[in-house]
């Protein structure tokens, strides 16, 4: 209702002005992705607003155990809004990205993980 968060990054579908005149709203979002260290408690929590939106895909790349954490399948209208499906993926595993239902990426999840040199 009155939450505004702002994620590290979100993929958003297209819209012909560019959002020059207005944020992008929950319905324009594909996928929301936070990168988090310090901020993984308050990251998972916002899991809950992201699922009560509706967004159909939350990821949190977690720095600290060089993993990816996979929210999806929104229960919006729960009485508790969460996500039915949560996966924690590492290394070589796929990390796939679905819009709309239709898978449209399929990567090694450790692709999102920075290096440290």
């Amino acid at each position: 209702g009155d939450s505004e968060p702002e994620p590290d990054l979100a993929i958003v579908r297209f819209k012909a002005d560019d959002y020059a005149f207005a944020h992008p709203t929950f319905g324009d979002i594909g996928v929301v992705i936070e990168v988090a260290e310090t901020s993984l408690a308050k990251d998972r929590r916002k899991a809950r607003i992201y699922a009560a939106a509706g967004v159909e895909c939350y990821w949190i790349i977690n720095l600290n155990s060089d993993e990816i954490e996979s929210f999806t399948a929104p229960q919006a209208d729960a009485a508790d809004a969460a996500y039915s499906q949560r996966q924690i993926l590492t290394g070589d595993e796929p990390l796939i990205l679905c819009l709309d239902g239709v898978q449209v990426a399929r990567f090694p999840s450790h692709n999102l993980i920075p290096k440290v040199t």
